[in-house]
């Protein structure tokens, strides 16, 4: 069991290769599984590329290092087509606010518990406001953009080994937390660090056949927009050298 904060920033370990291959980024949730199904690596050998690593591949996360089998296990964001609307989904756990099914406003969540010995589920949530704890994941029905969706009269765990954050008192509902960055945007702005100024190798097209970057144009920060407005971020991903 990890809890978020200390998975995220750690350095990616290569087994196979016996170093670092890259560091973590990101977590992307899967709020219909429950679960972090990917993890987004800053890569080593190439500054300013984002790949995606499936959480089923990580081989154990410890205090000092994530490791896994080699630096293969993290591949382009194409080969996953759900990466960019889990992104586009953008539930960051941290920061959701805590509802009951009768309505009520519980607080919000400070910090998420991974388990790392099991793909990535998430084991539960702590919550900060009137009351604070752990609520397990068994009281938690929905994760949303906006919402923590969980039972009514939930029950909140003190686990010595996961211990909860320092409770903020209140005497009123929370007020709603500030919205995350969009995880789409945010991987995208690592990645024109390593997109501008390449070369695109191939025409992009939009949806109405209207080329939007020409083959053997330089990538650019407007170019990036124009792709982006197109919804070809993608293809412009794997169409420059």
């Amino acid at each position: 069991m990890k809890k978020s904060r200390e998975i995220i920033n750690l350095p990616i370990v290569g087994i196979a290769e016996g170093t670092r291959v890259g560091r973590v980024k990101a977590m992307v949730v899967n709020p219909a599984r429950k679960k972090v199904q990917y993890v987004t690596a800053e890569v080593s050998d190439s500054p300013g590329e984002v790949l995606v690593l499936p959480f089923e591949r990580v081989v154990g996360v410890g205090e000092h290092a994530l490791t896994i089998d080699s630096r293969s296990a993290m591949e382009s964001v194409v080969n996953f087509p759900d990466v960019v609307d889990l992104l586009m989904k953008n539930v960051q756990v941290t920061g959701l606010r805590v509802l009951d099914t009768k309505g009520t406003l519980q607080g919000t969540v400070s910090e998420y518990v991974v388990d790392t010995d099991n793909g990535g589920a998430i084991a539960g949530c702590f919550l900060t406001g009137q009351a604070s704890g752990l609520i397990p994941a068994s009281a938690i029905i929905t994760y949303s953009p906006a919402y923590l969706i969980v039972s009514d009269g939930f029950p909140l765990l003190e686990d010595g080994k996961l211990p909860p954050e320092t409770p903020q008192p209140s005497a009123v509902a929370p007020p709603e937390a500030k919205a995350p960055e969009n995880g789409f945007s945010a991987f995208v702005g690592k990645q024109r660090e390593f997109l501008t100024g390449r070369t695109v190798t191939a025409d992009i097209v939009d949806a109405e056949g209207t080329i939007v970057a020409r083959e053997g144009e330089v990538v650019t920060e407007d170019l990036i927009e124009k792709v982006i407005a197109a919804d070809k971020y993608i293809e412009l991903t794997i169409s420059t050298r």
